[in-house]
């Protein structure tokens, strides 16, 4: 009767070591987004917006905005926003527009 239970704890614990090892380390397997907001955010309020492209945790592009009144708040925005589309095409016309050297000290 006591190997029929250490058989079927082995077979438990190699199952679940399989599963284990698909499981991301360090990261929540899903979305940082639960909720997004088309709200307008001017600009010169903004600290940081990070983009964050689709991957194996979530399939979609997400960004987000933290504020200089706020920085322990981020705001989800809603990539498909008119005025997010509009920022974020302001953002890479003016990074491609910088000199290569730009901001490096010889």
């Amino acid at each position: 009767m006591n190997s029929k239970y250490i058989v079927a704890l082995a077979i438990v614990l190699i199952v679940c070591s399989t599963f284990s090892e698909a499981i991301p380390i360090g990261s929540s397997g899903r979305c940082l987004c639960l909720e997004v907001t088309s709200n307008f955010y001017h600009p010169s309020r903004f600290h940081q917006l990070e983009i964050i492209p689709q991957n194996l945790n979530c399939p979609r592009t997400e960004i987000l905005l933290t504020l200089k009144s706020d920085l322990t708040k981020q705001i989800c925005l809603n990539p498909r926003a008119r005025w997010v589309k509009k920022v974020m095409d302001r953002l890479l016309k003016s990074r491609s527009e910088r000199p290569s050297g730009e901001g490096e000290s010889s």
